[in-house]
């Protein structure tokens, strides 16, 4: 039984929302659980970056975080958080969960008879040895894996620097930005906004992801990693008679430019419908 804990997420984990919050789902069965994972990462992806969901799973021993981009699960483990998550399917979730999949790995490499002492079982996935080489990672990026790592095409740098390295010299007599007061304005504009924008499809690309609660997210298009987020707040105002905001993670400003296009830094982002 795997204790199963939602964050953002409904209990079919069908659809996420920032507003669900988290709560305790209990202890699935494994048939249980890949069904749920089956279904978690089928999610709407535009919902999966505005509410951020993920699922909390922990046995006697292990405690692992799951999370999905782009129909592909990815596992991390919350005491490596700063390790590369791994892109496994549902059944193999179970596995690593249950044991079977360490298990696996130390039959496949079977300890030496010079070995002394007990021999623990191998762990689940993420040690790294002294060399920095992932213990069993032969075996646990297996081809599959290491392809599915390579397809994750929307992962998230942080980027903090980008927006102050690109822009251009701020002009002192351009308009400035003048911060709403006015909170029913405010809710209106800030759902208007809301959504996820991006500057292409290709690794390299841009986007941002706006929440009515006034949050936004920065994300880089990445073919290489798994997703990681710069997170903040923001404010709506104008500047001149656009609509505007202005976030707490870069002085630039964010200006409505269309129905569906804003622009930040210099480059153009279009909301994916």
């Amino acid at each position: 039984m795997f204790r199963t804990t939602m964050v953002n997420l409904s209990r079919d984990a069908g659809s996420a929302s920032a507003d669900i919050g988290r709560y305790t789902l209990g202890e699935l069965r494994a048939d249980q659980l890949i069904a749920l994972l089956e279904q978690f990462q089928k999610i709407d992806p535009v919902e999966n970056l505005r509410g951020d969901p993920e699922i909390i799973l922990e046995t006697r021993r292990f405690k692992f975080l799951v999370r999905t981009i782009q129909n592909k699960l990815c596992l991390h483990d919350p005491k490596r958080i700063e390790d590369p998550a791994l892109v496994l399917g549902p059944a193999e979730i179970v596995a690593e969960l249950d044991g079977s999949a360490a298990a696996a790995r130390t039959a496949a490499h079977p300890p030496s008879r010079l070995d002394s002492g007990p021999v623990a079982p191998a762990p689940p996935a993420f040690a790294a040895d002294a060399a920095g080489n992932r213990d069993g990672s032969e075996e646990l990026l297996r081809p599959l894996h290491r392809i599915a790592l390579a397809a994750v095409a929307l992962a998230c740098s942080v980027f903090l620097a980008w927006p102050l390295l690109s822009a251009a010299p701020r002009d002192p007599a351009a308009p400035r930005f003048e911060a709403l007061a006015d909170p029913v304005e405010i809710e209106r504009l800030s759902r208007r906004l809301e959504g996820v924008y991006v500057t292409g499809q290709d690794p390299g690309h841009h986007g941002i992801a706006l929440a009515a609660t006034g949050t936004v997210k920065l994300f880089e298009l990445n073919a290489n990693e798994v997703p990681s987020f710069v997170q903040g707040t923001f404010r709506v105002g104008r500047v001149a008679d656009a609509v505007a905001l202005l976030g707490n993670l870069s002085p630039e400003i964010i200006r409505q430019t269309g129905k569906n296009t804003l622009v930040f830094c210099g480059e153009t982002y279009t909301k994916i419908e």
